[in-house]
């Protein structure tokens, strides 16, 4: 049977910047009765809980799980959540093994960046979801309490889908650091050559989301300007060799990206 949501008593596990931004985001919107935890192992003091969210190290889930299976829950009905973007639900399966009552599991992944600095905003950000019937339930409607959306995948997408995530993050700070690398050959210090491309690096995401990926693509690429790319190549070579191999794979990747007529041609 379903948690109702006038039902839930949530327990956030975790202090790291995913696991504190959650707890807050939960906190504000009022949830009936919300905890958080260090990465220390649950233990009875979560009884009264009947959801549990592991927002901690992907190597540490087992472990938790192997605890959480020992706790005296007061609720028959359990969900059991992590916020893995790489691990399944299946993950926390043992539990349900090991318990006498009856465990739901799903894994509820935040697809967004989370800084050091500052809460990260979860309202209108999607969650990727996957896991058993129930505890997706309980999940997505509390994602979509919290202002948030969210999208379904199977167990098998769950490695691509979080390989898709890491190039649209992680290898965006790659390529800055690339491109802030080369402009230091210019003299140029890091807050300096990031002052230079914040226009371009913003117009650039702004022509993707308005007019889609191969309207977006300018430059020696979309022009198949092989001349200019060999010079950059060797330009490389002497500066940067490090860059070479990434140079190379991007380009072909962007020589790829189908092209309208229109779009041919321009710098």
């Amino acid at each position: 049977m379903a948690l109702r949501i006038s039902q839930l008593k949530i327990a956030v596990i975790g202090r790291g910047r995913v696991g504190l931004s959650l707890y807050r985001a939960l906190k504000e919107h009022r949830f009936g009765r919300v905890v958080s935890l260090s990465h220390k192992a649950p233990g009875d003091n979560f009884g009264s809980c009947n959801v549990l969210i592991l927002a901690v190290p992907d190597s540490t889930i087992g472990t938790m799980a192997k605890k959480i299976a020992y706790i005296t829950f007061e609720d028959p009905s359990i969900v059991l959540a992590h916020t893995s973007g790489l691990l399944l639900a299946d993950e926390l399966a043992p539990v349900k093994l090991n318990h006498s009552a009856r465990i739901q599991i799903a894994s509820m992944h935040p697809l967004q960046t989370f800084s050091d600095r500052k809460q990260t905003e979860l309202r209108s950000i999607f969650f990727a979801i996957e896991g058993d019937r129930n505890a997706i339930l309980c999940v997505r409607r509390i994602i979509e309490l919290l202002g948030a959306r969210h999208f379904l995948i199977r167990k098998e997408q769950k490695a691509i889908y979080h390989a898709g995530a890491v190039v649209a993050s992680n290898f965006s700070v790659a390529l800055m650091q690339m491109a802030v690398r080369l402009l230091s050959h210019l003299g140029k210090k890091e807050n300096e050559a990031l002052t230079l491309l914040r226009p371009i690096v913003l117009n650039t995401l702004h022509n993707i989301f308005s007019d889609g990926i191969s309207k977006s693509l300018t430059g020696p690429a979309a022009r198949r300007d092989f001349k200019t790319l060999r010079i950059h190549k060797k330009m490389l070579r002497q500066v940067e060799p490090l860059y070479i191999s990434a140079y190379n794979e991007l380009t072909k990747i962007c020589l790829s990206i189908p092209l309208n007529a229109s779009k041919k041609g321009r710098s």
